[in-house]
């Protein structure tokens, strides 16, 4: 079973010889430097390997609004923001899962949407009364830039954060994700609306998927500017739509840690070993790459199982962009004369 943050990094400790776990249980020793090891390990797993913990969902009304540049030569869709833990589209759910997490619907109907890159997105004809049904979607990841991390008291039963530790620099219209370990309950696409003493007003209540209302207690928030999508063609109305994304997990604090907040990871043995492993360079232990290896080994093994995917065969896609019906490859019926 899952442990909490406080017993992987004693455990973690303990075996890295950077500290003592007393008759209660208390770990003492490098507290600092194991938390902070913890974070990144939990961000490079995050940013790495696709499991379904660290997804979630996105739900969105398309930008209807065209944007110009080149001297108004250059007429195109308005860029989309995504959540601001949005890291890339999950793959979690199976082979299939990459090429079908981004889709809109009309009139309940779903319309997966083929991603592609920039550059392909920057290939299209870009020019006025192109509004049509998405098939194509890019995202520009370097709009996004996570350029504060506070905490504060944060509900499902309301819009305003309390306790805030810092609001310094922090203005409406800055995108918003976190929580508690494996309760990132900011919902995702929020932003802030206003900035008070002490206080934020979110765009939207904080949300799980079963509905409960939850509340925590100095939570912690990243805020920032998002990355952005970039539909094609332009879409021709205000279409619901979804992504289903891997994110970027909320670090923890002391004070949650202390408090028994779980690491939102499931394997407690891989975190274990990962973490010893980090920490035995502030020991000068010998053991460290092979402590690595036992986490890495692990972590093999639980991937492939994980999420639920040995119910049926994984199977290698064709790209997209090239196999398969879509809008684009549908012949014009409209076409008149030569």
């Amino acid at each position: 079973m899952p442990r909490t943050a406080s017993d992987i990094i004693a455990r973690a400790g303990q075996i890295a010889k950077v500290g003592n776990i007393s008759s209660t249980g208390v770990f003492s020793g490098y507290k600092t430097q194991a938390l902070d090891e913890l974070n990144s390990l939990s961000d490079h797993i995050a940013q790495t390997v696709d499991f379904a913990s660290a997804m979630t969902q996105f739900n969105f009304t398309f930008a209807t609004n065209l944007v110009s540049s080149g001297a108004g030569n250059i007429i195109q869709a308005a860029p989309n923001p995504l959540p601001l833990d949005y890291l890339r589209v999950q793959s979690s759910g199976g082979a299939s899962g990459a090429q079908r997490s981004s889709k809109w619907y009309l009139q309940g109907v779903p319309h997966d949407m083929v991603e592609i890159d920039l550059t392909e997105w920057d290939d299209q004809v870009q020019q006025a009364g192109m509004q049509s049904y998405p098939y194509f979607w890019a995202k520009d990841m370097s709009q996004r830039a996570i350029v504060a991390n506070i905490q504060g008291d944060i509900s499902t039963a309301s819009t305003t954060v309390s306790n805030v530790s810092s609001t310094a620099g922090l203005v409406a219209g800055m995108a918003v994700a976190g929580g508690i370990g494996p309760l990132s309950i900011v919902t995702p696409g929020t932003v802030i609306a206003a900035v008070g003493v002490g206080t934020l007003t979110l765009s939207a209540l904080p949300s799980v998927p079963n509905g409960a209302a939850i509340s925590l207690t100095q939570a912690s928030l990243m805020v920032g500017y998002p990355p952005v999508g970039l539909p094609y063609p332009p879409p021709s109305g205000a279409y619901a739509a979804m992504i289903r994304y891997q994110r970027l997990m909320p670090p923890l604090t002391q004070a949650q840690v202390d408090a028994g907040a779980y690491f939102w990871f499931d394997d407690d043995m891989v975190a274990v070993n990962l973490l010893a492993a980090r920490l035995m360079a502030y020991s000068n232990e010998d053991r460290a790459a092979q402590y690595q290896g036992l986490g890495e080994g692990a972590m093999a093994k639980y991937t492939q199982l994980a999420d639920d995917r040995g119910n049926r065969g994984q199977t290698v896609q064709l790209d997209r962009r090239f196999f398969g019906a879509g809008f684009k490859n549908l012949p014009n019926t409209k076409l008149t004369g030569w």
